[in-house]
């Protein structure tokens, strides 16, 4: 059996900092390992089919389902990625996932045997702190279900001179 090359696993969500990415891309150089960026869809879930096609179908059965759609944003995804990573020298890759976000990431980071997952905060909102009472986050929930440490990049901390470590004016 061939051994897998080390991985760290870095969820991306819509919208997100780059902040998570290069925290990821650091780690995945310190440990000389490649970048399985993530991306995981709530609202689909996928079925590989007898001939190995991977389907996607929205769980909302009144879903607007446009494929090509779906495939313009993968596109803009791995534009973006390779914007921020190929500079770097990074080895990475784009995976998709589908239904819950920590059951997705947890699952990719099974296949690639991945060294962590990295993630980052949730920005606040009275919908997400709602959501987030009711359902948990989405760190608390790898944290508890999977045997991988977990690190979870502050995005929008509190600090009383205004200096992240990682951005170079601490």
């Amino acid at each position: 059996m061939a051994e897998l090359e080390p991985a760290v696993v870095v969820g991306i969500a819509d919208h997100q900092a780059d902040a998570v990415l290069l925290v990821g891309a650091a780690i995945a150089t310190q440990f000389g390992a490649r970048i399985v960026c993530v991306t995981v869809d709530p609202e689909r879930f996928a079925e590989t089919d007898g001939r190995g096609t991977v389907n996607r179908w929205p769980i909302d059965p009144d879903a607007i389902d446009d494929p090509d759609a779906l495939e313009a944003a993968e596109r803009a995804l791995r534009d973006h990625l390779a914007t921020v990573l190929e500079p770097l020298g990074n080895r990475w890759e784009l995976r998709l996932a589908f239904g819950d976000p920590a059951d997705g990431l947890s699952r990719v980071a099974a296949e690639v045997s991945a060294l962590m997952i990295v993630i980052g905060t949730s920005p606040r909102s009275v919908l997400r702190s709602t959501r987030e009472l009711f359902t948990g986050s989405i760190a608390a929930h790898l944290a508890h279900r999977q045997p991988r440490p977990v690190l979870v990049v502050p995005l929008n901390p509190v600090l009383s001179d205004g200096a992240l470590p990682w951005s170079g004016n601490a």
